[in-house]
């Protein structure tokens, strides 16, 4: 008894974690770089650890979004880091599309999606399930269908009313 070392490692919680949200100033770089290459900065994610924080941008442009305009924005904001203490501290930084199961973000992304299966989530709470029919500079029209995607009633909703909305994958 007596003779066996005992060891007590603590992490201090405080140091470890990490912050997931990017600081305004370095926002506001990522926005400029995302105007200079004509897209739009769209989302983000912030993953790994402090040492190896893994920084996952989304950006939208009215056309295509290449692997040549993300390669573009990403070395822009490489180049940005060496003036920018947060974006000097991204260990590996990833620019990419936003996907189908990003919510849209700006009124000219669903021109977009024009034709394509949509919910639409409203402020209030209700949530419509139809295919995007059009849309106009304050809303769009959404052609409503059932469980078998037989198209039940047009709906027109206001942007100003849309708390969310998902472009849905069709099989």
């Amino acid at each position: 008894m007596g003779t066996e070392a005992h060891f007590l490692l603590v992490r201090n919680p405080i140091k470890s974690a990490l912050n997931k949200t990017i600081p305004q100033e370095s926002l506001a770089i990522i926005e400029a770089i995302c105007t200079e290459f004509n897209c739009a900065f769209v989302d983000y994610s912030i993953r790994g650890h402090e040492r190896r924080m893994i920084l996952d941008l989304f950006i939208d442009s009215k056309h295509d979004v290449t692997i040549d305009l993300c390669t573009s924005v990403n070395r822009a904001i490489v180049e940005a880091s060496a003036t920018d203490k947060f974006l000097g501290n991204v260990y590996t930084l990833e620019v990419s599309s936003p996907g189908v199961d990003r919510p849209l973000k700006f009124n000219w992304q669903y021109t977009k999606h024009v034709g394509r299966l949509l919910s639409v989530t409203t402020l209030q709470g209700d949530v419509a399930f139809g295919r995007l029919l059009t849309t106009n500079g304050d809303s769009i029209i959404l052609a409503l269908v059932d469980k078998k995607k037989k198209i039940q009633e047009e709906k027109e909703i206001a942007f100003a009313d849309i708390a969310k909305a998902v472009v849905e994958i069709e099989f």
